[in-house]
């Protein structure tokens, strides 16, 4: 029609398309990292000399790899270091075997149908040859990479600005300033302003806290797993801990029931687990695993790590096989927090406890999940928590919490919390004193409304 139209415009043009067809893409990883890799490979070669075919497909691979690190460790995804090579394999394979071949196999079915059954056989054994190459290339040791800290403002600023220069069209001369603020960036240190941070992550109808001192992260419970191909552990904890720099961790599953232990094979395939402490036994081996037994202690700068339960020789499982956990943060006025960890031990277990727990206890993580067969009056008007906190799903089928429960934390004048509708709920301990932080508010989304909002 006689229209100039520069690359980006008809990009832009495609955004608005695919977004206004499908507005739920605009939530979606995929939809910006794809857009997102065709604007970098518009950018890397505007400006560039015509390049041979052979010669830009190498060129692209690494520089797609580099340009699209930042956004995935945002999306809390490591950046593959054996995905360009993955590529060199892949994109050939798909582009000039797989797809050709099944635009053929269609076209021809209705006259051909037995070519199309040995064609369809033969791209079925070449695409299984394909996800084996794939896998090998993701099973290489370390193949993600992540910075070892948060990210904050300026490193993301000098991070966007050098990737920018090094993959500027090559006239530019000043484009090797551009490692060096990515230098800058990736190897600034990270100094903990806080002496604890536990944050009660939002993973649906299950249990998963992480445990932050200046120095070390534990991760207690794992969260639930959804099916086969969806478990909380790969798809949400650990997107998490990458995003807070977290390389490493020990890890503490409290029982082996499903929505606690669901997620504890895609942390440990994720992240290095250098200690694994568990209620039940579980099908996972780090080299260093251990059984909870009650008086082991331990710790971890200024916080005290105490288990309660279970007993060294006992005969429970399931529930009251739990690990319970005691932190005791010694704050620099002389004064100590504790916190409680109870796991979905009953209260039978909870009587027994009592001769245990100090008094009070300033934050707990009310016992299985706010169930009823928890939480019991004896065990609250001991504590009297100060903060209470529910790790229960949006309208589980369970009914957790249970409203009776809720009434007992009323009752003992605790501040309660639930992720279901909180979403992610973060305590923050340093010197100045606790700082609490919702997420759902800290972080809304254009579908949520808070009551006051709505009336």
């Amino acid at each position: 029609m006689g229209v100039n139209l520069s690359p980006f415009t008809l990009l832009g043009g495609a955004v608005a398309v695919v977004g206004l067809s499908e507005p739920l893409a605009w939530e979606s990883a995929g939809f910006w990292l794809s857009f997102l890799a065709v604007a970098l490979l518009f950018y890397v070669f505007s400006g560039r000399k015509t390049q041979k075919p052979l010669q830009a497909f190498l060129l692209t691979q690494p520089m797609m790899a580099l340009g699209l690190t930042l956004p995935l460790w945002l999306n809390g995804q490591g950046a593959s270091l054996t995905g360009p090579l993955a590529n060199l394999v892949a994109v050939p394979v798909v582009s000039f075997v797989l797809v050709p071949a099944l635009l053929i196999a269609a076209l021809v079915q209705p006259l051909l149908p037995g070519v199309t059954s040995w064609l369809l056989t033969l791209l079925d054994r070449i695409f299984d040859w394909l996800w084996w190459c794939l896998g090998f290339f993701q099973d290489i040791p370390a193949a993600l990479w992540w910075p070892g800290h948060a990210l904050g403002i300026l490193d993301l600023i000098l991070l966007a600005a050098g990737v920018l220069l090094l993959l500027a069209p090559a006239g530019l001369m000043v484009r090797g300033i551009g490692a060096l603020w990515l230098l800058i960036a990736l190897n600034t240190e990270d100094h903990p302003d806080y002496l604890l941070r536990v944050t009660v992550m939002d993973v649906g109808q299950g249990q998963a806290v992480v445990i932050q001192t200046p120095g070390k992260t534990w991760l207690y419970d794992t969260g639930p797993a959804f099916s086969d191909q969806f478990d909380a552990g790969s798809r949400i904890v650990a997107p998490y801990l990458r995003h807070l720099g977290v390389r490493r961790l020990d890890l503490m599953v409290s029982h082996a029931d499903l929505d606690h232990a669901g997620g504890a094979q895609g942390v440990v395939s994720a992240l290095r687990v250098d200690k694994l402490m568990y209620g039940e036994p579980l099908d996972l081996v780090p080299e260093r695993s251990e059984r909870c037994t009650q008086g082991q202690t331990w710790q971890e700068d200024a916080v005290s790590f105490s288990i309660l339960w279970p007993p060294e020789s006992h005969g429970y499982s399931g529930n009251n096989s739990s690990c319970v956990l005691l932190l005791e943060l010694s704050l620099p006025q002389g004064v100590v927090t504790r916190l409680l960890l109870p796991g979905d031990v009953d209260r039978s277990v909870e009587y027994q406890l009592l001769e245990w727990l100090p008094q009070p206890v300033d934050w707990v993580l009310a016992g299985h999940h706010g169930s009823q067969s928890s939480s019991s009056y004896r065990l609250l008007y001991r504590l009297r928590p100060e903060h209470a906190v529910f790790s229960a799903g949006y309208k589980n089928r369970y009914g957790h919490p249970h409203p009776k429960v809720e009434q007992r934390y009323a009752e003992v004048d605790a501040q309660t919390y639930n992720t279901a509708t909180d979403g992610a709920v973060i305590f923050t301990w340093r010197e100045q004193g606790l700082e609490v932080t919702k997420a759902r508010e800290r972080w809304p989304r254009l579908w949520y409304r808070t009551p006051s909002q709505t009336e």
